[in-house]
């Protein structure tokens, strides 16, 4: 479903008219919001156009139209998107030629000025054969973003901003000390997935946790930046106890939504053995040694040796090749 977005009012009731938007008036910073550039021709209207140099007009007007200071997310869109679309009871067509999402990284409002494009119109509104196409030109509007600062907190200049929740996974929730674990932090939701930090870990001498493997995949549409990027973690603890992951992982970010802070925290716990558990859980696995419930034996039933027939066979042997060799020494 495509974001509804109405052009300026001034340009209501033209036949046709270049459109600059934003689906948003004001952002919080690092907040996304959606910036489209469209023509728009009324259905009503006798003019045939063409589009002139399309791609050289359209890099010009992204290169006055792009702000500084601002992440970019292109919806990437390859060709012109065409569509008809009603506005106050008029049918228009729409011919949509860009639309990014864009993150405002400074607290400074942001001004999209007024750009043009060029066409080549023909006019038939008095049904004359052979009218020359000339170049007529459609500029829009000028329009801009006000950029709002995050309320009061330690990192308000640092926390992400969007609408996040956690999935995460943890390779084993029981294991020895010293024992590596592995286990993956992931933050999934709406917002600039790309710029996502690494989570906060608390200093402890609890276990050492390693630098993260990251993955992100990313998804762009009119509706907003979405997706995943996964912080994956190789643990090792140092000391046998019951460690709750919430008091060492945790991620702070804003909700523009309900415009509060929220902390991501872990709802994993690891429980670790020492060394003591380990050697005796040990020595239970080897106790089944040569000698265990040896008291329970039957002394009184025979049992086959392999070594002692063997032995007897080898003996035998040897007594035949003596027997042998006094024979021969015998018959000489």
């Amino acid at each position: 479903e495509e974001v509804a977005l109405i052009p300026d009012i001034a340009d209501l009731g033209k036949s046709i008219f270049l459109s600059v938007q934003s689906d948003k008036k004001s952002v919080y910073m690092r907040e996304g919001f959606l910036l489209s550039v469209s023509l728009y021709v009324a259905k009503s209207t006798p003019i045939e156009m063409e589009f002139y140099q399309f791609n050289k007009q359209l890099q010009r007007i992204l290169k006055e139209l792009r702000p500084l200071g601002c992440w970019e997310e292109n919806i990437g869109i390859e060709e012109i998107v065409k569509r008809d679309i009603q506005i106050n009871g008029m049918a228009y067509t729409e011919y949509n030629m860009f639309k990014a999402q864009l993150f405002p990284l400074t607290l400074k409002n942001i001004s999209f000025p007024s750009v043009t494009l060029e066409m080549l119109v023909v006019d038939r509104s008095g049904d004359i054969d052979g009218v020359p196409k000339v170049l007529k030109a459609f500029s829009s509007k000028p329009i801009s973003v006000s950029v709002k600062a995050l309320p009061a907190h330690p990192f308000k200049d640092q926390v992400p901003v969007g609408q996040y929740q956690l999935d995460e996974q943890l390779s084993s929730d029981q294991v020895y000390s010293m024992e590596s674990v592995r286990y993956l932090f992931k933050i999934e939701g709406k917002g600039n997935i790309a710029s996502i930090p690494a989570p906060d870990i608390l200093n402890n001498s609890s276990f050492d946790a390693y630098s993260p493997d990251m993955s992100q995949d990313v998804k762009r549409n009119e509706k907003g930046v979405t997706g995943e990027k996964t912080f994956d973690y190789y643990v090792v603890p140092k000391q046998e106890g019951v460690f709750p992951l919430r008091r060492y992982f945790q991620w702070v970010y804003f909700d523009p939504v309900r415009e509060v802070y929220d902390t991501l925290r872990s709802n994993k716990v690891l429980t670790v053995q020492g060394d003591d558990f380990r050697m005796s859980e040990m020595s239970t696995i080897e106790s089944t040694g040569l000698y265990d419930n040896l008291e329970k034996r039957d002394s009184t039933v025979d049992t086959f040796s392999l070594i002692k027939f063997l032995k007897e066979i080898t003996n035998g042997i040897i007594a035949v090749l003596l027997m042998a060799m006094i024979w021969v020494f015998r018959n000489k």
